[in-house]
């Protein structure tokens, strides 16, 4: 759908949900719901994958009925960043930006996404 200069911000373009330019209180409104969106959508998500993680910690999951949960999981919520991103231990914001910027993921992004296996942590970690 076009764009037009009475739209509202927020939305996607598919719904018309944009105008051509954004004043400050738009840009507000944008920021906003962004944070609300984004907190909501972290909140779900790390709840469920901590209740994974606890269920199988306590043995009330085998590690097959675990792994087809988290699996589940992550088709539903998707990667943690845009496009397969793997943040590395200690790596800055700009390397970090610059690698989604520059589509320096692992994968194509949610139409081509291999199945993720999340990174094992190290013995020690695992006592």
């Amino acid at each position: 759908m076009a764009r037009s200069k009475t739209d509202t911000p927020g939305g996607s373009p598919k719904d018309g949900g944009w105008c051509d330019t954004l004043s400050p209180k738009h840009l507000r409104h944008v920021l906003d719901e962004e944070i609300t969106q984004v907190m909501k959508g972290a909140e779900l998500r790390l709840r469920e994958l901590a209740q994974i993680s606890t269920l199988a910690a306590a043995g009330e999951l085998t590690p097959e009925e675990a792994t087809r949960r988290y699996e589940r999981y992550h088709e539903k919520w998707g990667d943690a960043l845009p496009g397969g991103i793997m943040m590395a231990q200690g790596q800055s914001d700009k390397a970090l930006l610059a690698a989604i910027e520059g589509g320096g993921g692992s994968h194509a992004g949610r139409e081509g996404r291999r199945r993720h296996t999340p990174t094992r942590p190290a013995p020690e970690a695992e006592r």
